[in-house]
């Protein structure tokens, strides 16, 4: 969510509590992850969908590039991937949540 308010222009830093919240919750209004996983799930079926965590992705590539390809049935070679998934592509700016939120 922070990014998204960094992206349109204003520093997460300077944005007052009322348009740090107006950027949060309308950011909640328009994802409702629920709802849109079962709908892919009507369509291809729940066995057919990988679902990964952001937070895997940034602790644990490496395993959860494992589970993607056991997943899609692809042998993990860790002569391909162990010195990709320790190289830091993009770390990103780092942002303070204020304390009132």
């Amino acid at each position: 969510m922070l990014h998204l308010v960094t992206n349109k222009g204003k520093d997460v830093e300077r944005l007052s509590e009322m348009e740090l919240m107006r950027a949060i919750n309308s950011q909640h209004s328009r994802t409702d992850y629920s709802r849109s996983i079962s709908r892919w799930e009507d369509v291809f079926g729940a066995d057919n969908l990988f679902i990964g965590f952001f937070e895997d992705l940034q602790h644990r590539p490496e395993e959860l590039l494992k589970d993607i390809c056991e997943f899609i049935d692809v042998p993990y070679d860790t002569m391909y991937f162990t010195e990709t998934c320790r190289k830091n592509i993009f770390n990103g700016p780092q942002h303070k949540m204020p304390q009132n939120i």
